[in-house]
């Protein structure tokens, strides 16, 4: 709302003529910037994709880990291989993950 015929910049307005949209309250009255989330770079998502596909190999040996389990972590890891393909350069209709699970045939029909 207004406060003194302003808007003090709890809805991203003005503030005595400032624009106060890319901050947010923090604590007891302090301030602090927000800051735009950063995309990761390949390096990182690099190495996260190492790490899942280690977890990949883990948890398909572990017969103590249920299927629906796997397939989550598969699809991850299919996910972010895809996206590190697009960073690559590879056309997003070749780096798609094919249907839900992967698995390389796509849904089944029926």
């Amino acid at each position: 709302g207004d406060w003194w015929g302003q808007d003090a910049g709890m809805g991203g307005g003005d503030w005595w003529g400032q624009d106060t949209s890319g901050w947010m309250m923090q604590g007891k009255g302090s301030w602090k910037q927000q800051q735009a989330p950063q995309q990761k770079s390949l390096p990182e998502y690099e190495a996260e994709f190492a790490t899942l596909c280690n977890k990949v190999y883990e948890d398909l040996l572990n017969l103590n880990v249920s299927m629906s389990a796997m397939s989550i972590t598969w699809d991850k890891a299919l996910s972010l291989r895809s996206t590190i393909l697009q960073m690559y350069g590879v056309p997003a209709k070749d780096a798609a993950v094919p249907g839900s699970s992967g698995g390389g045939k796509g849904k089944s029909a029926t």
